[in-house]
């Protein structure tokens, strides 16, 4: 099997939402990208490039000059002011740096990344990076310390949004959901929610190819109490 370089496209759409389901659970146990899974344009991120197994979505970068370090990304527009999003995900960091995670992306390209990473003693951990605008670096974000996982084996990634406020969250697959972090800036869903993203991503590096295993994303939308 080879990875495949055209998936469906995000674009951004002025029409209203369309009524979303409270709860979205996906597996990538088929051999394409669900209904509603697309990759952002080359605009936002990198391109993606894809390989189904029939148990996992396989997902590599291919790197572009204009953001030779940013990710390559998959995932759904944001359909609700107030949301959850969990993805399973294993990633092997070839070096030191960030390798892959879950992605928040608004329309001009700021957001936030909870990202599986290596460190120099050749370990993983997990980092919260941020980005201000389309074009700027990515960057561990103010305050956020990284946490030391497992060496090896899928980890469950989460962001909990409500309104302003973003909450990151991460577990082994066997153990409890631990807290991460918290951010707070502007609120997510405005005018333009329409072209608002969370997803699941793999970061282009200059010198190394970075690829993920996902297993699954799930979307819940919150109620508003």
């Amino acid at each position: 099997m080879t990875f495949q370089s055209n998936p469906p496209r995000f674009e951004p759409d002025p029409r209203p939402l369309p009524e979303t389901p409270d709860l979205i659970r996906v597996r990538f146990d088929g051999d394409r990208l669900p209904e509603g899974m697309q990759s952002l344009p080359s605009t936002l991120a990198n391109p993606a490039e894809l390989r189904f197994t029939g148990s996992v979505l396989q997902m590599a970068g291919r790197r572009r000059d204009a953001d030779p370090n940013g990710p390559a990304l998959i995932g759904r527009r944001l359909h609700h002011g107030d949301c959850a999003v969990i993805i399973e995900i294993d990633a092997q960091p070839p070096a030191a740096g960030p390798a892959a995670g879950l992605v928040f992306l608004r329309a001009h390209g700021a957001g936030e990344a909870l990202v599986i990473s290596g460190d120099l003693s050749g370990g993983r951990r997990l980092e919260l990076l941020e980005r201000r605008a389309d074009g700027a670096p990515w960057r561990l974000a103010a305050g956020a310390m990284p946490a030391g996982v497992a060496d090896t084996g899928p980890l469950g990634l989460a962001i909990e949004v409500h309104g302003a406020a973003r909450h990151f969250l991460f577990r082994d697959t066997t153990g409890d959901w631990r807290d991460f972090g918290q951010l707070a800036t502007k609120a997510i869903v405005s005018d333009s929610a329409a072209t608002d993203f969370i997803g699941f991503g793999v970061f282009v590096r200059r010198d190394c190819v970075t690829s993920a295993d996902i297993a699954s994303y799930t979307y819940v939308g919150l109620s508003d109490g």
